[in-house]
């Protein structure tokens, strides 16, 4: 089962982290973030949201490091803009 989210906008702050909620998604198999002003996802996001296969973090540039429960996924496809100067993890 695939959801798409397609307006941020009124579930997603201006800025500051990935609301907790997001967590509760449980089915969500598609995750896309792109060009927004999200500073941080929740550290337990990936450990909820098994089910994702495709991960798309594109132009938020104001995201620090990943949650390492990243690597617990068993994605498809990954996409994103990293910056050499942060960690990933």
């Amino acid at each position: 089962m695939s959801y798409h989210l397609h307006k941020f906008t009124s579930v997603v702050p201006v800025a500051g982290a990935l609301p907790s909620s997001f967590c509760n998604l449980t089915s969500l198999s598609n995750l896309h973030l792109e060009a927004t002003a999200i500073t941080a996802l929740p550290n337990n996001l990936f450990s909820s949201l098994k089910a994702i296969t495709t991960l798309t973090l594109v132009r938020n540039p104001m995201m620090g490091s990943l949650p390492s429960t990243l690597t617990q996924l068993s994605l498809k496809n990954l996409s994103g803009h990293f910056s050499s100067a942060r960690p990933l993890f």
